[in-house]
């Protein structure tokens, strides 16, 4: 990860944010004992969002 964004730090940055913010997001619906169904169809949304952000970002930079 690092090698591929070398010279643009907020990339790095970035995708250390996103991973903290989808990880935090099922530690918080584990808290309040969400049904695990919906957890997966919420984290299952959130990572289709996460893929669309980071396709933009990749053909904006290539």
């Amino acid at each position: 990860m690092w090698s591929s964004v070398n010279g643009k730090r907020y990339l790095f940055i970035a995708a250390l944010l996103i991973h903290f913010v989808a990880d935090t997001l099922i530690v918080i619906l584990n808290g309040f004992h969400v049904p695990l169904i919906f957890v997966e169809l919420i984290f299952g949304v959130v990572s289709i969002i996460v893929a669309l952000f980071s396709r933009k970002i990749y053909v904006e930079e290539s």
